[in-house]
């Protein structure tokens, strides 16, 4: 019932889509337009001093930060194309809202009867998806951080009292339901772990969430560190603005440049990636035989672009090639079924190559160390890619131009973005160009040459 609830709360999209018969996420936005929506959540929520002249004034630290939480929402919510699209959403979450409540009150009446308290108080604790554990852990293991793997809830008189107190800083919140339900349920199952550890700091990876600045607020409430940790690829894009932490840790100097431009407000700490510190050490150099590696995501299942491009780069390979598909451990589904339709489109275009399933239980690193070139599209995977010294395809596709994915880069020659007219033969041709100049590019985007954890 709980499960069912919360994919009404955080995804709502796909069920009022088919209800609606109508698109759901708009996606093709230049940085001009992610600016103009930034722009625009500015002057709804804070009025003409904006962002920065509402927090000169030194408001009360709830009150600010629940307009951050707020401002995020919008943010979000104006990536969601149709007005009766979203007022489905609030109509739908509404409804939910009182069994969302229950449910998690009911099990707080159950919590009740364990015991509440950690054997080892004080210590950082870990809040993260297990897929996200290996990256997290590692950057806080001179800590010796504990991993908080379990979902139990905590709505006790503190929890009630901080939320009618959010709520009441920002009495517009109210209308939006959806919003009210993230945050109720994002500070039960926050309370239950500081009930459970008793922490003196807790680490997330929740930037891209509405209720990371309230989280904040609810922990400095308590005297405990808020601190968020990068985990995966990131653009210029509307969900991430506004957040706050005490600490954030990043890649890169790039990423930090990134998040302040999307006004996110928190101490920064280039941490790099332990996965890109492996790869970066090891065989980057290494002489490669002319073989492909498709890095699937379901974004090559969800827009029609992404799939003609890469069918077009395909059918155009110059010469032998072994071409590979390494399907997301989150996504097999998908990925069998994107892999059927694209040996079958194989053999009806005749391609002289089969397409290999690389297995994804296999380390990424053996089949990054297999790969000449990568391509995909948007994902973190293609970023390990470029550190482990592959040439990099990106896809065309309706989410984010070239520029703004070349960029990224730094100008790295073993970058391609696969658009109209590109000579992605002479491309695919050329070896890796690995020197001392793409070693810093590479050290700009994840800190691979710099001791972890620089200011």
């Amino acid at each position: 019932m709980e499960g069912a609830l919360n994919r009404i709360v955080h995804s709502p999209v796909p069920i009022l889509a088919r209800l609606f018969g109508m698109g759901t996420i708009r996606r093709a936005l230049d940085r001009a337009g992610v600016e103009a929506i930034l722009a625009g959540v500015e002057r709804r929520v804070y009025g003409p001093p904006g962002l920065a002249g509402y927090e000169a004034t030194h408001r009360p630290e709830l009150a600010r930060l629940a307009r951050r939480s707020l401002a995020q929402y919008l943010a979000q919510r104006a990536l969601v194309r149709s007005a009766p699209l979203r007022g489905g959403q609030d109509a739908l979450v509404l409804l939910a809202l009182p069994a969302i409540a229950g449910i998690l009150a009911l099990r707080s009446l159950a919590e009740a009867r364990r015991s509440g308290g950690s054997a080892e108080p004080g210590r950082v604790v870990i809040q993260a998806t297990e897929s996200l554990r290996r990256l997290v852990e590692p950057v806080f293991a001179d800590e010796r951080p504990v991993y908080h793997a379990g979902r139990s809830p905590w709505l006790g008189p503190a929890e009630v009292g901080f939320l009618l107190r959010l709520f009441g800083r920002c009495p517009r919140s109210l209308l939006h339901p959806r919003y009210v339900a993230i945050q109720l349920r994002h500070v039960a199952y926050l309370g239950g772990l500081v009930r459970r550890h008793r922490p003196r700091s807790v680490v997330s990876c929740i930037e891209d969430s509405s209720a990371s600045s309230v989280l904040t607020a609810f922990l400095r409430e308590r005297g405990i560190a808020h601190r968020n940790q990068m985990h995966g690829e990131k653009f210029f894009f509307p969900p991430d603005a506004f957040a706050e932490f005490d600490e954030f840790g990043v890649w890169g100097e790039a990423f930090r440049e990134l998040y302040e431009a999307l006004r996110i407000r928190a101490r920064f700490r280039i941490t790099g990636n332990p996965v890109h510190r492996a790869l970066f050490a090891g065989p980057r150099g290494s002489v490669r035989p002319a073989t492909i590696l498709i890095l699937h995501s379901m974004l090559l299942d969800a827009e029609a672009t992404y799939r003609d491009s890469l069918l077009e780069l395909l059918s155009g390979l110059p010469g032998p090639w072994r071409v590979g598909v390494r399907l997301h451990y989150n996504e097999l589904e998908h990925g069998a079924r994107f892999l059927a339709r694209l040996r079958a489109e194989g053999v009806r275009r005749g391609w002289s190559f089969e397409i290999e399933e690389r297995s994804h239980r296999s380390p990424l690193e053996e089949d990054l160390a297999w790969a000449r070139v990568a391509v995909g599209a948007q994902s973190t995977a293609l970023i390990d890619a470029w550190v482990a010294g592959c040439r990099v395809v990106h896809l065309r596709g309706a989410s984010f131009g070239g520029r703004a994915i070349l960029e990224r880069y730094g100008g790295s020659p073993n970058v391609a973005y696969l658009d109209e007219g590109a000579d992605v033969a002479a491309f695919l041709s050329r070896p890796a160009d690995l020197d001392a100049v793409e070693d810093r590019r590479v050290d700009r985007l994840t800190s691979v040459l710099a001791p972890p954890g620089s200011p």
